[in-house]
């Protein structure tokens, strides 16, 4: 177990990596139970075996990321009308856990495939950015399930 002092640098840490948003969670009031996961950090011939399994590799901030924490997990609770109700979840799957996303055609109309969001288009957004792509111009790995309600990825351009 932890000392307080070691639980409370990671709480630094972790405060720093997200902006300061478990701090202001904290800070809300009817915000409660702010649950912070301690991950030991990947180690690198984890990340290297992933980058060679997957034929990608990972940018230097996300390496960095995963060799201080493998993976993130913020959960917290709201107290409404006298019952404590979970509210909020900020989650990055550790290494191993990004897997590559299957682009094939979707069996049902309320759940779309990757197919069915691409678009053809080449353009950038009104920013300068490229459109992301889920065909075979990248590789799209999950970061984060959103519980089934959506999807946070990661998209490498030119398959690599």
């Amino acid at each position: 177990m932890a000392s307080s002092s070691e639980q409370s640098r990671v709480r630094e840490l972790f405060d720093s990596m997200t902006l300061g948003v478990v701090r202001s969670l904290e800070k809300k009031p009817g915000v409660t139970d702010v649950r912070l996961l301690d991950r030991q950090p990947a180690e690198k011939h984890i990340i290297f075996t992933w980058e060679q399994k997957n034929m990608c590799i990972l940018p230097e901030d996300l390496k960095s990321f995963f060799l201080t924490t493998n993976g993130l997990l913020i959960q917290w609770n709201i107290k409404f009308d006298g019952s404590v109700l979970p509210l909020g979840k900020m989650e990055l799957n550790p290494v191993t856990g990004l897997v590559l996303l299957s682009k094939a055609t979707s069996v049902s109309d309320d759940k779309p495939s990757l197919a069915d969001l691409d678009t053809d288009s080449d353009e950038e957004d009104g920013q300068g950015h490229i459109k992301p792509h889920f065909d075979n111009r990248c590789k799209v790995f999950e970061l984060d399930p959103c519980d089934s309600y959506g999807l946070v990825s990661l998209q490498k351009l030119g398959g690599n």
